[in-house]
């Protein structure tokens, strides 16, 4: 429970906003005879507004041992509504919130996911702004690792729908899910932050990150590259497929090492030029995307594109999640086709000895 100490007697916030709650209630109920002396739902409205909010205790809200945001009090999830219709300050409110969300994820990442955050670039000077990645504490030294790309918008590291974290779940909206799925199999983790490209206190774009594709070329030359990855996997949604079918164009030695490429609901377009890209994403790349037909139905796709398989669900935001355990099949599956065109390798060598 937060509360602060006074001089004369300890100060309970939370109750506090449930005596406001209720005198709120009062006053829009009682008729006056004349005007009260100010309006105090307005007054309440303001304090709400600028009371440095900076944490979700401030907002009255937690997640429960489900993931979910509950609101403290109640135990009712989140309401958008708490300006009486004004979309305005609703809006601004929601996205406070969202940012206190981005922070909350970060410590998740680091706390519970144990994973290590890495500043980006990674020759960052103290006059200069600066991103980060998450990475696992074997991810520079394991042979097989993951990468998770995001897609576009308010999104930053170890999300895939702010939505869907404040309205649903953590199992549904983060990257969490992956990360515990992918460390259970071995996996070295790499967690991209592809949409933090702007500093906000020198005002600068940040170099090597200037744009989501940027970002993804600066930790793939500069990490991946340089770490003992020799077998990688990729789950990326919506404009994280673009990120990935570019940086493959970009960076030729992407195609070997990368084994599988898992897309939920991809928007990428795809050059029919690359014949060797082509042929990779046929084999090596499967796009989930947004339908309402049964999970994994076969859908129709381009030629030279990647296999479209429906996700289960018709909704944009909800294929990362609809789609866990068939992203995970297919990685792994791809994984023993991998060791197994290993080993046929290694005996084909030693047969011609």
């Amino acid at each position: 429970m937060f509360s602060i100490m006074t001089n004369k007697r300890k100060f309970n916030f939370f109750e506090t906003v449930n005596c406001i709650n209720k005198l709120q209630h009062w006053f829009k109920h009682v008729h006056f005879t004349s005007r009260p002396l100010f309006d105090f739902t307005k007054t309440i409205r303001i304090i709400s507004m600028n009371s440095g909010k900076k944490s979700l205790k401030d907002f009255g809200y937690l997640f429960n041992e489900a993931g979910q945001l509950k609101n403290i009090i109640t135990n009712e999830p989140f309401v958008f509504d708490v300006y009486n219709g004004n979309r305005e300050k609703n809006q601004q409110n929601y996205e406070q919130l969202g940012e206190i969300i981005d922070e909350h994820i970060y410590k998740l990442l680091e706390e519970d996911a144990k994973l290590i955050k890495v500043i980006i670039p990674l020759d960052c000077s103290n006059n200069e702004g600066c991103s980060f990645i998450f990475q696992s504490e074997d991810a520079m030294s394991a042979e097989k690792v993951l990468l998770l790309i995001h897609g576009s918008g308010v999104v930053r590291a170890g999300q895939w729908s702010r939505r869907l974290i404040i309205n649903h779940s953590l199992e549904a909206g983060s990257q969490l899910p992956y990360i515990k799925k992918g460390l259970e199999l071995g996996f070295g983790i790499f967690v991209l932050n592809s949409n933090y490209n702007y500093d906000q206190n020198t005002r600068t774009s940040i170099r090597g990150s200037e744009t989501p594709n940027d970002h993804f070329d600066y930790v793939w030359k500069q990490i991946i590259s340089r770490s003992n990855a020799k077998h990688v996997a990729i789950v990326a949604h919506s404009y994280g497929g673009v990120i990935t079918v570019e940086g493959a164009l970009n960076n030729p030695e992407m195609v070997d090492k990368t084994f599988a490429v898992a897309l939920t609901d991809s928007v990428h377009h795809l050059s029919p030029k690359d014949n060797r890209l082509n042929v990779w994403m046929k084999t090596n790349v499967r796009n989930w995307v947004s339908s309402s037909a049964e999970l994994d139905k076969v859908l129709s796709y381009r030629d030279g594109d990647c296999p479209r398989y429906s996700a289960g669900t018709p909704v944009h935001e909800e294929t990362s999640w609809k789609a866990f355990d068939s992203v995970w099949n297919f990685i792994e599956s791809k994984w023993n086709d991998r060791i197994n065109d290993k080993h046929t390798k290694q005996r084909r060598e030693e047969k011609d000895l």
